[in-house]
């Protein structure tokens, strides 16, 4: 076993990989997840197997749509990527998502976030939250970037009232919460 370890990896690494057994080595090395560093944190957010799995590919097939996102750090917490799931705002391959829907390798989440669509692929299956950089490595954003015209900014209106006009009347709030609204 210790013949096909690279030689860059240190002690800890090491012993990580002689854990998890050879197939995790070919497959990290495979994803070029080998630097000193990287590849000791990659091992730590490794998901465990299934009881009574020897293969740890078994068990990174597929994830929970709600745990990847909030590992990926679209939602600030677990149970704000559930509520978005169970209220239709995330979609896998364009059909709506429940939390508890697999998410696997190659899959298009499209997830709206106040307001805003993001669209991603998944590159990589998380099971634990990572850093923010760690976590930008394991989907790729296919959000369009929306630019605003100058058309569109001055659609926006603005509720101006005369200073010293005192307090708006009923009618004067409706008028005033309908330019909000839109």
């Amino acid at each position: 076993m210790d013949q096909c370890i690279p030689e860059h990896i240190d002690r800890n690494a090491r012993s990580a990989i002689e854990k998890l057994g050879t197939s995790v080595l070919s497959w990290a090395l495979s994803l070029n997840r080998t630097s000193k560093l990287g590849f000791v944190r990659w091992v730590r957010h490794l998901p465990t197997p299934h009881r009574g799995s020897t293969d740890i590919l078994m068990a990174t097939q597929f994830c929970r749509v709600d745990r990847w996102l909030w590992a990926v750090r679209v939602f600030r917490s677990r149970a704000s990527s559930k509520e978005a799931c169970d209220r239709g705002a995330v979609r896998i391959n364009d059909v709506p998502a429940k939390p508890a829907s697999k998410v696997r390798v190659g899959d298009r989440v499209i997830v709206r976030v106040k307001s805003q669509k993001r669209e991603l692929e998944v590159k990589e299956l998380l099971e634990k939250r990572v850093s923010p950089t760690l976590a930008s490595e394991c989907y790729y954003d296919h959000t369009p970037v929306r630019q605003q015209t100058p058309a569109s900014i001055s659609r926006v209106h603005v509720a101006k009232r005369d200073r010293g006009a005192g307090r708006p009347t009923k009618r004067d709030r409706r008028r005033i919460d309908r330019l909000r609204r839109g």
